[in-house]
């Protein structure tokens, strides 16, 4: 719009609207962070380009603050980033994963020995994990901590939208994904392709499932697969073989939810025996694989025993497989959580590959579990959540002088936190 006379005339002048790109930079824009759930799936053309003029129309008289002038520049940049331009000269390997630089960490082994020099950054492929919390799901009897606020699926599904955009990831694996179309639609505004499956449920009951989504840029999808396990537990796995633009190099995908029972190891084992299956028919010789997930259970189950030790290595010890978050802390290996509640805190989310033909190189630094518990729950929730508990006889009462606080929250959308790891094809 010519006469339009506010600070985002610039950006709007040099940016494509149909380009994939302008979700991101409603999601990154300062002024328009606040308005980004209204806009976030607006079309291309004048009307989106009239939209962001009104909406900046106000700001643009008031002098702007160096912090807000420098995280606009920062959005102007990420217009920018070499994904969406011609190639260039490849960056140097620390700069791997752009946005996500400042909170990516090489591993240990690969920084003494210093092969992460050596990679090609246009070799790496982002692997991010994540349990969405579906929407059906997030009711206050089940997070009595949390805010109603902060349970509105509105309110939440933004929030999810900005951690999974601010991932940037290659490849992304999702579980407890609900509201199919809006995320579908959103995800491909980003410059995302992808499956997704529901869970079949007979009775009507759970509207969730999964989804695997990659961007076309860089991978090629050669096949799809889903399997519905075989048990009354009604759930699903997903599978993707793509194939590595820059390496031609193939690559199996997949991400499941197992049974939440953590008791029923046998049953969540037995789900895990039907997705090798389904990978060992697909695959006629060995090939790199990335299993993402929900496992429900920890790092000293036999659920994760079964997955570092039996999966996919019948005879094939190039296939054994590997968590990327298995050296995470020095004294615990995993990390101390991927969940917390008002509960417990526990690791139960993994992304397992092929150590032997994958390289590992980088990952994502998590939140410690005193910043996911930062935020205050509703006024006297501990209280009456002890009171319900002596009146129906169930449970131990809460401490009172414990930080019991958890998320979901004002700056995480899921009870689960999203992880993300870099793997490089030698």
């Amino acid at each position: 719009e010519p006469d339009c006379n506010c600070r985002a005339e610039l950006q709007l002048r040099k940016m494509t609207l149909s380009h994939p790109c302008r979700a991101r930079f409603v999601l990154h824009c300062p002024i328009l962070r606040g308005l980004r759930g209204a806009v976030q799936l607006a079309g291309p053309g004048p009307l989106f380009a009239r939209f962001l003029c009104a909406a900046t129309r106000t700001a643009a008289s008031a002098p702007e603050p160096p912090q807000l002038q420098q995280q606009r520049q920062l959005a102007v940049h990420r217009h920018h980033h070499p994904r969406h331009q011609a190639p260039e000269p490849a960056p140097p390997a620390e700069n791997v994963c752009g946005s996500m630089q400042r909170h990516l960490r090489p591993l240990r082994a690969a920084d003494r020995s210093n092969r992460i020099s050596s990679i090609n950054p246009a070799m790496q492929l982002t692997v991010a994990q994540f349990n969405m919390l579906g929407d059906h799901l997030a009711l206050p009897k089940y997070f009595p901590y949390v805010k109603k606020e902060h349970l509105n699926w509105e309110t939440r599904r933004a929030v999810l939208l900005r951690q999974i955009s601010e991932l940037d990831a290659d490849i992304l694996c999702l579980q407890e994904l609900t509201d199919f179309p809006f995320f579908v639609r959103a995800l491909e505004a980003q410059g995302y392709k992808g499956q997704v499956k529901r869970r079949p449920s007979n009775h009507g009951r759970r509207r969730d499932g999964c989804g695997i989504f990659f961007r076309p840029e860089k991978l090629e999808e050669l096949q799809y697969g889903a399997v519905v396990y075989q048990d009354v537990h009604d759930r699903i796995a997903l599978l993707l073989r793509l194939k590595h633009s820059a390496s031609q190099r193939e690559v199996f995908v997949a991400t499941t939810h197992l049974y939440w029972d953590s008791n029923m190891q046998y049953a969540q084992i037995s789900e895990l025996k039907q997705l090798e299956a389904a990978l060992q028919e697909k695959m006629c010789t060995p090939t790199p694989v990335i299993v993402c997930g929900d496992f429900n259970n920890g790092p000293g189950s036999s659920v994760y025993k079964y997955m570092q030790d039996s999966f996919l290595q019948h005879d094939q010890s190039e296939m054994q497989m590997q968590s990327a978050y298995s050296a995470y802390s020095s004294d615990l290996g995993e990390p101390p959580c991927t969940t917390v509640n008002f509960r417990r805190c526990w690791t139960i989310d993994y992304i397992w590959f092929t150590s032997r033909l994958l390289r590992q190189t980088h990952l994502l630094e998590l939140p410690s579990e005193s910043v996911l518990r930062a935020e205050e729950g509703p006024e006297g929730w501990i209280d009456r959540v002890n009171q319900k508990r002596k009146a129906l006889h169930t449970g131990k009462p809460l401490p009172l002088d414990q930080n019991l606080n958890g998320i979901p929250n004002s700056q995480y959308g899921s009870d689960h936190i999203p992880l993300m790891a870099v793997f490089a094809f030698d």
